[in-house]
């Protein structure tokens, strides 16, 4: 129910798992840092162009010599993989996802919540 998404929102996401948020509305924090942590959570807005964005789930990391690089569990590695336009979700080219929020519209939320909230 809403009430109870409500609590999760606020008491645990921008609390717990994306930090960046709160802290900018607190005044602790960097509006850059608190709309990447949004793009992280919420597929529907976008990052900022050379932003690094969700692991690349057909390539991987390899060794100069072609290897691939695994983990310490021996597991393939999956590439890194970076913005290369402005506003595209965290979660791009999965087949699935699209980002509809831009960056600059969510500096401006952030703003307007913060100040509404001094």
């Amino acid at each position: 129910n809403e009430e109870t998404q409500d609590k999760i929102f606020n008491e645990y996401l921008i609390k717990i798992k994306r930090p960046a948020i709160i802290n900018f509305l607190e005044g602790n924090g960097n509006v850059e840092d608190a709309i990447y942590d949004w793009a992280k959570e919420f597929a529907s807005a976008g990052v900022r162009k050379g932003k690094e964005i969700s692991p690349s789930k057909t390539e991987f990391e390899t060794n100069p010599d072609g290897s691939f690089v695994r983990d310490k569990k021996g597991n393939k590695i999956h590439k890194r993989r970076y913005a290369k336009t402005e506003g595209v979700s965290y979660y791009s080219d999965d087949g699935i996802n699209k980002a509809h929020i831009k960056p600059d519209d969510m500096v401006k939320v952030l703003e307007e919540s913060k100040n509404e909230g001094s």
